[in-house]
């Protein structure tokens, strides 16, 4: 009785902690529940994570998989290479062997001078490989973001559908281009991050959550009927007709990719990239390479791009306070349930055995 009594009375106060926490947090306008690691912690827990989970039979697995297709993903190979010569991390002399015979054949340079031919006129064939810079390449100019912008404008005054992410893109880098205080700050940075995603895009290498996060960001960002007729002479001129606050923040996520691949190079950016699902994942794997370098790649083809986004994050201090008490609560209402059921089964199981009793004493 004592103990019902106590857990009763622990539940209350458990309740009203987790009410009082929740109300804060819902009071408080800048809560969040999750905040950014910083760069040493980040750096910590993914180390730590990659202990467990490199083993020498997971960078064997992952090699060959990488060996399966044709040509062999080169970048997935060399990194995986790399990192396991870094960390002694033993690797079978028969896969080796057959690792050289297929870098012999396949890395030659005629073979890398067509493979680069072919990625420029057809980008889907070679979504992640080495020759993959040859596209991005064309992307970097100003050239590109001018036929994107011009085809956009062919299309609004023909009277068909707008990719309006190409566009915005485009604007993107025609602004940081032009060095136009509209931008809201997009540089180099954010110039080689547009053109990134636009690689991606253009190979398919990207998800179609991230890609929907992005078009939201471009929807009527250009208004075309403010565009002059000879805009193509005047680049800065026809930025006046840019939303600029949905381009701040299309720069801001371009800034962010742009971030990514100068720490770790454009083509693992690209690797890493198709793990993200929103700007906010782009945010969290920049925030990674900060602390990663050029283990970043490594970090997410061993453990996966999600857990390295999970990683970077952690519950904030008042979210942990909400978590805790709601927990707390939860627990004593199953221990108190748990009493009574054994209340109630010890009642039952009396019942029974004086029934029994009853049932076996001789009739008077």
């Amino acid at each position: 009785m004592r103990l019902r009594i106590a857990l009763r009375f622990a539940a209350v106060l458990s309740l009203v902690g987790l009410l009082w926490h929740a109300y804060q947090f819902a009071a408080t306008p800048t809560a969040q529940w999750y905040v950014e690691r910083s760069a040493d912690a980040i750096r910590v827990s993914v180390q730590r994570a990659l202990m467990t989970a490199a083993t020498p039979d997971a960078i064997a697995q992952r090699l060959e998989t990488a060996l399966e297709s044709h040509p062999a993903d080169w970048p997935a190979i060399n990194m995986l290479m790399a990192y396991a010569d870094d960390e002694q991390i033993p690797i079978r002399s028969e896969l080796t062997s057959r690792i050289q015979q297929r870098r012999l054949s396949e890395l030659t340079l005629s073979a890398r001078a067509g493979a680069c031919v072919r990625c420029m006129t057809n980008p889907r064939a070679c979504p992640l490989s080495e020759a993959k810079i040859c596209d991005i390449a064309i992307e970097l100019t100003p050239l590109g973001d001018l036929r994107s912008f011009k085809l956009a404008v062919d299309d609004y005054r023909e009277g068909r559908a707008i990719d309006s992410l190409d566009v915005g893109l485009a604007s993107v880098g025609l602004a940081a281009t032009a060095g136009a205080a509209v931008t809201g700050g997009a540089s180099y940075s954010a110039k080689m991050g547009a053109a990134l995603i636009k690689a991606g895009k253009s190979a398919g290498s990207l998800s179609h959550r991230l890609l929907r996060s992005l078009k939201r960001l471009t929807v009527d960002l250009v208004d075309f009927r403010r565009l002059p007729n000879n805009w193509a002479l005047h680049p800065r001129k026809s930025l006046e007709a840019v939303d600029s606050r949905k381009l701040a923040q299309l720069s801001a996520t371009a800034g962010a990719v742009g971030a990514l691949q100068l720490k770790i190079g454009p083509n693992a950016a690209l690797r890493v990239l198709q793990h993200a699902d929103s700007p906010g994942d782009i945010g969290a794997l920049s925030r990674a390479s900060d602390a990663l370098g050029k283990r970043t790649p490594v970090a997410v083809e061993v453990l996966g791009g999600k857990r390295v986004i999970r990683l970077s994050s952690a519950l904030s201090p008042l979210a942990r306070r909400v978590v805790g008490w709601g927990v707390s609560f939860l627990g004593l209402i199953a221990g108190l349930y748990a009493h009574l059921a054994s209340a109630a089964w010890a009642a039952a199981w009396r019942a029974v055995k004086r029934k029994a009793r009853n049932a076996a004493a001789p009739a008077l």
